[in-house]
């Protein structure tokens, strides 16, 4: 996809050169054969995840990621980059992946929620993106489902970061979320913002668009 690489290497050019593999869809070059996917569930009020080592640096992001596109990489890799760290451990990213009822709750369209499929489905193709982008970096990686808004990035005091969209809603929430952690005697997190990933269009790529045949996933246009 070459127009789109030019057009926008200011904006995803810093996330080095797995990025740009994998939002051209050409396969990195470098293997990260140790990378391991996990999979549990978060419910409101419960604690998450395997067993993660004191060393580790920790990244969390959160989405429906249905369907997943340039955007949702540009995001996956920030996660990445952030928990891939000098020192010991090699970092691990919890992806939290919402739960279809809760996607619905939060959804101000219900027509476009009875298009984001089951939660297995949703998963499946997650799990898929996350195998070819995790090749690239050394952290390992697991899904969480998220049947609460909030997610472990609320509750967890060994998270150290979160990674969130440049839209302001996100930017909001992240705020919201590191002022719930204070009033629960958590730490802050840091929040990482990934870059901003516009269509040919000059238009930001979002699910919806997507769903409603207007961009593919790499935000070419259908029409």
């Amino acid at each position: 996809m070459p127009g789109f690489a030019a057009r926008h290497r200011t904006r995803v050019g810093r996330l080095g050169r797995g990025v740009r593999h994998a939002l051209s869809g050409s396969p990195s070059s470098v293997k990260n054969p140790s990378s391991a996917a996990r999979t549990s569930t978060y419910t409101k009020g419960g604690g998450v995840g395997a067993a993660v080592s004191g060393d580790e640096r920790i990244a969390i992001l959160g989405g429906t990621f249905t369907p997943v596109h340039n955007g949702h990489r540009a995001l996956v890799h920030t996660a990445f980059q952030t928990a891939s760290h000098d020192g010991v451990g090699d970092g691990h990213v919890i992806v939290g992946l919402t739960d279809s009822t809760v996607a619905r709750q939060t959804r101000s369209d219900p027509a476009h929620a009875a298009k984001l499929g089951p939660f297995v489905e949703r998963k499946a193709a997650l799990e898929r993106e996350l195998e070819k982008l995790a090749e690239t970096y050394t952290a390992s990686y697991e899904i969480v489902r998220l049947e609460d808004t909030h997610g472990p990035a609320a509750t967890r005091a060994d998270v150290d970061a979160l990674v969130v969209s440049p839209e302001a809603k996100a930017q909001r929430r992240a705020y919201e979320l590191n002022e719930l952690r204070v009033d629960r005697g958590l730490p802050r997190l840091e929040i990482h913002t990934a870059p901003f990933v516009v269509a040919e269009d000059g238009t930001r790529i979002s699910s919806t668009r997507i769903r409603d045949g207007e961009i593919d996933e790499h935000g070419r246009p259908r029409r």
